[in-house]
């Protein structure tokens, strides 16, 4: 296992490292893979693993390799998605890295793109209202009801057979690359209407607010907002720092719950315990979160454009665990499952891209710690690579920004998220497909399976 670095962990150092010790003591459970490591062992049925890194040097394949994932994670930071399915395809195939080493490579650079986004977004401001770019509170409510979902679905992933997986996996992935195509063409429909009764009446100021039909309360609130006026460029932002350090919290809770479940034996006493516990965590964090917004008078059918109402306190939690079942039963990234749920809750695409990319940070930077502390992460590829999709996320931020001041036109983030999507299920579907193809043909067995095999 690789060295640990006190300074890093801080006071989390000692009881980190004796989890650790004991997670990679067991035998390791296909069944708590990511969703980038579900696509990685799949890709390990098609092509024989190395045994060894590939040495840190400057060659084609690094070049290449750059290139591609530069272009990948400035695009998928720009949409508000990780972009693990392109990643783990690259250092596989292309720098020849093992499966495992891939998954948490790709882990990193999600990281890097998602931290970047974030760090780019604190100080905007939202196009349409007095409030950051970034809905905080969107996130509290999310972000810990998520995580139980993902635990939920990850069980049930276990049992189901690998084929049926596959073929959901397209299904979902298809169908949310065409409802989110079609969700962009009715935007830019909208968008185009609306210019042209700015250039009609010779108003200035058009801001696209991306809607199609204000179909909530929250919706109408914002459309009418917008209608008003544009942005102005002195409005303050803050960030809610309390909100903040709530997530780190249950990131923090979540990891060490997740490293001891790693160790204890599979349908044990202390795996049960352990997997039970999420769930007063998730439910706590959320109850905070509502009781907060409560607190504040910062809801309510009277007021819909300042924040969520009475009914979305609570309908937000619970999207937010089915979205989380659907993305650990089918191996699917927070932001794949997260931003198509956004944007048809009625969020306008730039807080949909801001806050996602918020939400993955908390996600893949929970992989990435355990996947260091178990020794699988080369640590100069992942800083390399890292800080490369860091950069990329900025440029393709900044010139997503660009686009939209220019042209007005927030549905450039609803077309790429599609494409993203659509692409993703071209690539794990023929990966997965493969994959079973070959295991039907080696003759092994294709049917259920059951939580506590071992």
């Amino acid at each position: 296992m690789a060295a640990l670095r006190p300074r890093a962990l801080g006071a989390l150092m000692p009881l980190l490292y004796f989890v650790a010790m004991a997670a990679a003591a067991q035998r390791e459970r296909s069944s708590e893979a990511s969703w980038v490591e579900n696509t990685a062992h799949k890709l390990e049925a098609m092509f024989p693993a190395s045994r060894s890194w590939p040495a840190f040097s400057l060659n084609w394949r690094m070049v290449l390799g750059s290139v591609v994932a530069f272009l990948g994670a400035m695009f998928a930071n720009a949409a508000g998605v990780g972009g693990g399915g392109l990643f783990v395809p690259l250092f596989r195939l292309l720098i020849g890295f093992d499966v495992k080493t891939s998954a948490a490579l790709s882990k990193s650079m999600i990281m890097g793109g998602a931290v970047a986004s974030a760090l780019y977004n604190l100080p905007s401001k939202h196009p349409v209202l007095d409030k950051p770019l970034i809905d905080y509170d969107l996130a509290l409510l999310i972000q810990p009801m998520l995580l139980l979902g993902i635990s939920i679905g990850v069980m049930c992933n276990v049992m189901f057979p690998d084929w049926i997986l596959t073929v959901l996996l397209v299904a979902v992935l298809t169908g949310m690359a065409f409802k989110t195509f079609n969700k962009g063409a009715c935007t830019w429909s909208t968008e185009s209407e609306q210019k042209a009764h700015c250039c009609d009446t010779g108003e200035e100021g058009f801001v696209s607010n991306s809607r199609t039909e204000p179909s909530s309360s929250l919706e109408q609130g914002l459309l009418a907002k917008s209608e008003q006026c544009a942005p102005q460029e002195g409005l303050p932002s803050s960030i809610k720092w309390a909100n903040i350090c709530l997530l780190c919290t249950v990131w923090t809770v979540y990891l060490i719950l997740q490293l001891l479940k790693s160790g204890a034996a599979t349908c044990g006493r202390l795996y049960w315990i352990l997997t039970v516990l999420q769930a007063p965590v998730s439910i706590g964090a959320t109850a905070i979160g509502v009781w907060r917004i409560y607190r504040r008078g910062d809801f309510g059918k009277e007021k819909p454009a300042s924040g969520p109402t009475c009914e979305q306190l609570f309908l937000y939690p619970l999207y937010a665990v089915l979205a989380g079942v659907v993305g650990g039963l089918l191996g699917i990234g927070g932001g794949m499952i997260l931003a198509p749920l956004f944007l048809e809750l009625g969020i306008i695409p730039q807080v949909t891209s801001a806050t996602t990319t918020f939400i993955v940070v908390f996600s893949s930077s929970m992989s990435v710690v355990e996947f260091y502390l178990l020794g699988r992460l080369p640590v100069r590829f992942a800083a390399y690579f890292t800080t490369l999709c860091g950069i990329a996320a900025l440029v393709g931020l900044h010139a997503t920004k660009l686009f939209i001041r220019r042209y007005g036109r927030t549905s450039f983030i609803i077309f790429i998220l599609a494409a993203i999507i659509g692409s993703s299920a071209i690539i794990l579907g023929i990966i997965g497909g493969f994959a079973d193809i070959r295991r039907y043909i080696a003759g092994e067995y294709m049917g259920f399976h059951s939580l506590c095999e071992d």
